[in-house]
């Protein structure tokens, strides 16, 4: 009977500094959180294949850049990244987008053969600075394509 009148204190004391550990992480961790959306336009300026362009061999290497305009027209900055060719017909995809507002790091892959495309937002700074989402590009004809950024801080 000893025995059980001492495991029962030695657990009550362990859910209790258990509890005190993790209920702090917890308040920390459930802070409510926004989404918001931003549109920008991104037309190619420049760009460049390690190999011949439209072959499509794994490993081939497209470099870019491209002017980023706000929905109005609006300089609102740049883009610049590398794709490199998977099994056709999928690019993988490094990006940086420096705007007016703060630099955001995308990353992700996704056929060359039309449709929406999708990069996930790996990293920020400025007004960017610990966001996560993701940026949707739908072709928007001579305006390049229309970058849909969803963003939740």
């Amino acid at each position: 009977m000893k025995k059980l009148v001492i495991a029962v204190p030695l657990v009550v004391a362990a859910v209790l500094v258990v509890g005190n550990l993790v209920a702090p992480l917890e308040a920390a961790t459930s802070s409510a959180s926004s989404t918001t959306t931003e549109r920008y336009y991104v037309k190619g300026t420049w760009h460049a294949f390690s190999r011949v362009a439209r072959n499509g061999r794994p490993t081939d290497i497209l470099a870019l850049q491209s002017d980023v305009t706000t929905t109005k027209g609006e300089h609102a900055g740049a883009v610049d990244g590398y794709g490199l060719n998977l099994r056709p017909p999928m690019v993988a995809w490094s990006i940086t987008a420096t705007l007016t507002s703060g630099t955001l790091v995308l990353e992700g892959a996704y056929p060359l053969s039309g449709g929406d495309r999708r990069l996930v937002i790996v990293g920020g700074t400025g007004s960017y600075d610990g966001v996560r989402g993701f940026v949707t590009l739908t072709d928007a004809g001579s305006r390049g394509d229309l970058a849909t950024l969803t963003i939740e801080r």
